[in-house]
């Protein structure tokens, strides 16, 4: 029997802490409005994961700096985690340059279904569905503003479907998605498909637009594989 598609929804730039701006004077009415604005784009990320059927949200980085946000970010998250959790939809994040993966506080645990990749190494794991490996997913964090080299990431050698993930990339112009079939960048807020062939690589840009030089289309990427 035929299986449905795989579909995996990527997103990056969420950056709970930031507020919209970029205007003179905010009208009283609106004031709410800027600051939870972000919060908001976040959540239809989420909402998309579930309306979509997406098996994994790909988080490509600068999800939130909680040194400026916090305890309110982390009790976003944890429940938007939880959600997915439920609905067994893994969650792989390669953390940025405002989000290092050693600034989730310690006292909260994150969910199973929440990976967390490295700083040291690009790391594969074999996503499964039904109990059958259907994808490998390769990532690695970024450790501040130190960049890392893109040959860990490579190809399954049993023909496995396979994603990488990172903030940003080192690889040359036009060669960022020749290692894997797709590769979820992050660190741009505006969107872009930097490389088609042999691979895609892709910057899903932010959900959320904070002033007026970041217009056009905001929001994350759905990706299906057929």
């Amino acid at each position: 029997m035929s299986q449905p598609p795989l579909r995996f929804d990527h997103a990056s730039d969420l950056l709970l802490e930031q507020p919209l701006g970029g205007v003179a004077e905010v009208p009283d009415n609106l004031r709410e409005l800027f600051l939870e604005a972000p919060f908001r784009a976040a959540e239809q990320v989420f909402e998309t994961v579930l309306a979509e059927g997406a098996d994994a949200l790909l988080l490509a980085g600068d999800v939130v700096d909680f040194d400026y946000v916090g305890p309110r970010a982390v009790v976003f998250l944890n429940d938007q985690f939880n959600r997915l959790a439920q609905l067994g939809v893994a969650v792989y994040w390669a953390c940025g340059e405002s989000d290092p993966s050693d600034s989730w506080p310690a006292s909260v645990e994150l969910p199973e279904n929440v990976h967390v990749f490295s700083i040291d190494r690009v790391e594969s794991i074999v996503h499964h569905r039904d109990g059958q490996p259907v994808a490998l997913i390769q990532g690695i964090s970024r450790q501040g503003e130190v960049e890392f080299e893109d040959e860990g990431f490579h190809r399954d050698v049993n023909g496995l479907f396979t994603v990488g993930i990172s903030y940003g990339t080192t690889a040359s112009e036009g060669a960022e998605g020749d290692r894997v079939h797709y590769m979820a960048l992050g660190g741009q807020h505006q969107r872009q498909t930097v490389d088609q062939s042999p691979g895609i690589a892709h910057y899903c840009g932010t959900p959320q637009g904070r002033n007026p030089s970041e217009s056009g289309p905001q929001g994350c990427t759905l990706v299906t594989v057929d």
